[in-house]
């Protein structure tokens, strides 16, 4: 029998996988092997069936910032079967193999942007949060008020890495800001930088907006035919929204709409002078625990949530981690303990949650609620333990900026 074999692919196999990734998704070579090289050498897995590559799958390092605290996690991009094994259990066993990979990384979380949600389902992912595009009219930005006081730095985007970096880590300074106030943002680490700023062909400009007080942000646009794209900005404060919305009324004449991907409740919507804008995208991203310890420990809490539940936690892929916990929540951060199976039968069954690993990420990232999930048949407990996990775990819509 030929022996299957996961590991990290060889530079002398790019040309494989890169020929893999054309058949799969119908992109020219020339940018999967820049997407190739963008992710990183390090980071392309395959599965073999001796010297033969059947499927791929390549992992972005990041981290979800959840009540201001980063959970590792992996972002899974370029899941790949060759044609001719498709249907044949090997996706199944690619995906196995990359979580338990994960798991041996401590990555509380992995999570991706499904092609096939049911096939992901039936490995423990969930959807936990959405990546939402809007659209508005640029004519109705004649109504939005001039941010007085605020200057506009424009740059060209360089070359140079050493120039590139700087623009980044100043960047990085004001989005800092973003991630401590929303829920599910992304480290923005290199690949997913890339990704963002190189969404759509065409010159790109980077808008750095300061205003009187010191408050900072930044937008990067381009433009796509009649549309102005706002691939990447961060307003986090007060006053940044309005400024934004002010540099791309200077563009209303040459644009007939204008794009960017927002929250939930967005900022910009919420600026906008009328109702003239509406959802062009709404994707979720799933999500599945692959460490329940980091996962729980790693991301913050409600201020002022405090208290303690058994968590009864069930996954059938990654045994080692099914079991009982206490999880303790206090000042924002929580603990987790193992209980031994005396220990969980003496426990307080009023506060004990039974926890599939499939309902375990969208509670954490608060995509959805303790009830709601019970509701759907998805979690279970009694009423207090279900209040308690409402309480623990309440928090603002989760998204991403990156569809990756």
């Amino acid at each position: 029998m030929t022996e299957i074999a996961y590991r990290p692919l060889r530079e002398s196999e790019m040309a494989g996988h890169i020929a893999l990734l054309m058949f799969t998704f119908g992109s020219p070579d020339a940018y999967q092997a820049g997407w190739r090289r963008a992710v990183g050498d390090a980071n392309h897995r395959g599965l073999f069936a001796g010297d033969d590559l059947r499927a791929a799958l390549s992992w972005i390092p990041s981290a979800h910032h959840l009540h201001g605290r980063p959970v590792p996690a992996g972002c899974l991009t370029g899941v790949a079967v060759a044609a001719e094994v498709r249907g044949a259990g090997v996706g199944r066993r690619l995906i196995a193999e990359g979580i338990r990979e994960a798991a041996t990384n401590r990555w509380g979380l992995v999570s991706l942007f499904a092609s096939s949600p049911a096939f992901y389902r039936r490995n423990g992912f969930a959807n936990a949060g959405h990546f939402t595009v809007y659209k508005a009219d640029t004519l109705p930005l004649d109504a939005v008020p001039k941010a007085e006081g605020w200057r506009v730095e424009a740059l060209e985007i360089p070359e140079d890495a050493s120039a590139l970096a700087d623009l980044h880590a100043r960047c990085e300074a004001i989005r800092a800001r973003w991630q401590a106030q929303g829920q599910g943002l992304l480290e923005r680490v290199p690949f997913l930088r890339w990704r963002q700023w190189n969404r759509n062909e065409g010159h790109r400009r980077l808008f750095f907006l300061t205003g009187p007080d010191g408050e900072a942000a930044y937008a990067v646009l381009t433009r796509s035919r009649n549309t102005l794209m706002l691939v990447d900005h961060c307003a986090p404060g007060p006053g940044g929204p309005a400024a934004v919305l002010s540099l791309l009324a200077g563009h209303r004449t040459m644009a007939k709409e204008v794009a960017w991907c927002g929250a939930p409740v967005d900022p910009l919507v919420e600026a906008l002078p009328d109702a003239q804008w509406r959802v062009h995208e709404l994707e979720p991203f799933m999500s599945r625990v692959t460490d329940l310890k980091v996962a729980l420990t790693a991301r913050g809490y409600p201020e002022g949530a405090h208290g303690s539940l058994v968590l009864r936690y069930d996954d059938p892929l990654l045994t080692d981690q099914s079991g009982s916990y206490r999880l303790v929540v206090a000042d924002g951060k929580a603990t987790l303990e193992r209980l031994g199976d005396r220990d969980a039968i003496a426990g307080d069954g009023a506060v004990t949650l039974d926890l599939p690993v499939a309902a375990a990420a969208p509670l954490l990232t608060g995509h959805l609620g303790a009830g709601r999930l019970a509701a759907m048949g998805r979690l279970s407990g009694p009423p207090a333990a279900i209040a308690m996990a409402e309480r623990l775990f309440a928090g603002p819509a989760p998204w991403v900026e990156e569809f990756f």
